[in-house]
């Protein structure tokens, strides 16, 4: 694995996401602590529970096994000169074994002509678990918000620090819920869109069938396995399978020939990520990743799952 300052990975069967932090870098980490303004407005605001933190005395950083919000990180240690951190993203509904309290267990809409919209014909009850989904959010927030603040100390544009560590990735979300509210946004490295036009190239050899020359805005090849992460992860966090029509209408993962990538998922008008045509605003020196209409944690993090296994696959080549 290259020596970077942090990696993302997705694991399509836990449906985690996990942040390997190079261990040169966990010291720059101390400021995650229960004394961190940002740390107590979040608690307060989302009326989270004390958080399991670092433990930090300027010699020694030691872990918990859960670490975040509402314990919604395992920490797996340091493996291979990178601290390990899984975090299983949780549904946004639950289903319990008691009638649906819409339909009344008939598995039915009120007309009795089509399913049930909110059991989707299960016949079961479905609650909301937005508190463990938030507490989910909050900790992948104040990770990747950190990292951005730890890259800035070890970027070769900083002249005062002497160790310098390379980084291919750079990513944000939102913590706010509503109408454009949430985000993802960040960049990658140079070596990354190099990576990704070759990816292209690759990729348009090896499946044709996923090859369109005549698309909008010129020849781009489908990225099925992201896809099929995407669709995967959103049927997982929203309760119910999505649906093959669904999957083929409202959901997109294709490159273009430069090698800017364009990420859609269910939501009005657009819900997407998707690169600039420039590097502004990216800390690092290659594309922009920006994005469009996202409304939702659901929509939020099926886009970063996006992104994320698409790094994974372009890191490959």
């Amino acid at each position: 694995m290259k020596s970077t300052i942090y990696h993302l990975h997705y694991d399509a069967e836990k449906f985690a996401i996990v942040i390997l932090i190079n261990e040169k870098a966990v010291p720059f980490l101390s400021g995650i602590t229960p004394n961190n303004n940002v740390i107590k407005m979040l608690m307060k605001y989302f009326n989270f529970y004390p958080p399991n933190l670092f433990d930090f005395d300027q010699v020694n950083l030691s872990f918990t096994e859960k670490f975040g919000f509402n314990d919604a990180s395992i920490n797996s240690g340091i493996k291979d000169g990178f601290l390990e951190f899984v975090i299983p993203i949780p549904a946004q509904t639950l289903v319990k074994n008691e009638p649906c309290r819409e339909c009344n267990g008939s598995g039915k809409n009120y007309l009795g002509e089509r399913k049930c919209f909110s059991c989707n014909g299960t016949k079961l009850n479905r609650i909301s678990n937005t508190l463990s989904v938030r507490s989910t959010v909050a900790t992948l927030y104040l990770l990747l918000r950190y990292l951005d603040f730890t890259f800035s100390n070890f970027s070769e544009k900083n002249e005062k620090n002497k160790i310098k560590i390379p980084q291919d990735i750079l990513l944000s979300i939102s913590m706010e819920s509503g109408q454009c509210k949430g985000g993802v946004a960040g960049g990658f490295s140079s070596e990354i869109d190099e990576k990704s036009k070759k990816l292209f190239q690759d990729l348009k050899i090896k499946e044709p069938y996923n090859f369109s020359e005549k698309a909008i805005g010129g020849p781009l090849v489908y990225l099925e396995k992201v896809h099929n992460d995407m669709v995967s992860f959103y049927g997982h966090m929203y309760g119910r399978p999505v649906s093959e029509s669904e999957s083929r209408c409202e959901f997109n993962a294709s490159i273009k020939e430069d090698g800017r990538i364009y990420l859609q998922t269910i939501g009005v008008n657009g819900c997407s990520v998707y690169h600039e045509r420039s590097g502004f605003g990216n800390m690092l020196d290659g594309l922009t990743l920006t994005c469009h209409n996202i409304d939702y944690y659901l929509q939020e993090l099926t886009l970063l799952v996006g992104v994320i296994s698409y790094y994974q696959m372009v890191s490959e080549i």
